[in-house]
């Protein structure tokens, strides 16, 4: 329900809390929830990670275009092991991707566009895209090359998805461990050693 919620709230509720909790219950499990777009093309699987913006949906589509196989385009997640696994969410789309791409928009989509782009002219606090479900089945594959939509210092899984996913700092997470006694420092520096070594596996 709360995925379904429109953009300019979706980050900024539950739902937020309830990604960085389920960060929390992947690192426990020896995997790492990513912010990024995953693919399988020539015998390689494919993650691009960039900060919001950056061009990881775009990326992901055009390569379906030229005949990649489909894993994610928003969140995946990755274990020890290096398996890619998708998580299913829908994907947001703008005029710009759907012009740049050429994606094959349905006769609702399109209507739902045009409906999409009166309500930013009108009230800018709303974007003006669509939340639609790619028509490509989701599948699992194992990640061989991480590329980095961001330059210089930005080019750290770590910094790139403590800036998606912050549990560690979120107040909410913080105060629970403070009542329960939960050790959460021991979750982060396990998920920074699981990122450590994502990393340097897939250079």
């Amino acid at each position: 329900a709360m995925a379904n919620l429109w953009s300019f709230l979706k980050y900024h509720n539950i739902d937020w809390l309830r990604q960085q909790l389920m960060q929390i219950k992947c690192i426990e499990n020896d995997s790492v929830l990513l912010h990024g777009a995953a693919w399988w093309k020539e015998g390689k699987g494919y993650l691009a990670v960039g900060f919001p913006n950056s061009g990881k949906t775009s990326m992901v589509l055009r390569e379906m275009q030229k005949g990649a196989d489909f894993c994610a385009d928003e969140n995946v997640i990755i274990n020890k092991d290096r398996m890619m696994f998708p998580v299913k969410r829908r994907t947001s789309l703008n005029p710009w991707i759907v012009k740049e791409i050429n994606y094959p928009l349905t006769d609702i989509e399109k209507i739902r566009f045009i409906i999409a782009k009166a309500k930013s002219k009108v009230m800018p606090i709303f974007e003006p895209n669509i939340n639609v479900d790619l028509p490509y089945k989701r599948k699992s594959f194992k990640l061989d090359k991480i590329i980095y939509l961001t330059k210089g210092r930005q080019q750290s899984l770590a910094l790139l998805t403590d800036n998606e996913f912050p549990f560690f700092t979120n107040p909410v997470i913080q105060s629970y461990c403070f009542v329960t006694g939960f050790d959460l420092d021991k979750v982060y520096l396990k998920y920074r050693r699981l990122l450590r070594d994502l990393s340097i596996d897939t250079k």
